[in-house]
């Protein structure tokens, strides 16, 4: 079973990196970073378009 990260689980990284690390909070597109979370979830025909782990992590658009 695969299980993937969230719009939410991102966000809390984000915020733990900047913590950590300084840089300034916020998202500069929602929509992109929502597309880019969801992506490797996307099916067609009952199939992921990205069939391995690897090619998931690949294409992160």
């Amino acid at each position: 079973m695969i299980l993937f990260l969230t719009v939410e689980d991102v966000l809390a990284m984000d915020t733990d990196q900047i913590e950590k690390f300084g840089e300034s909070y916020g998202v500069r597109n929602q929509g992109l970073l929502e597309s880019a979370i969801a992506q490797p979830e996307a099916i067609f025909g009952g199939k992921f378009l990205h069939q391995s782990l690897f090619d998931q992590a690949a294409h992160p658009r």
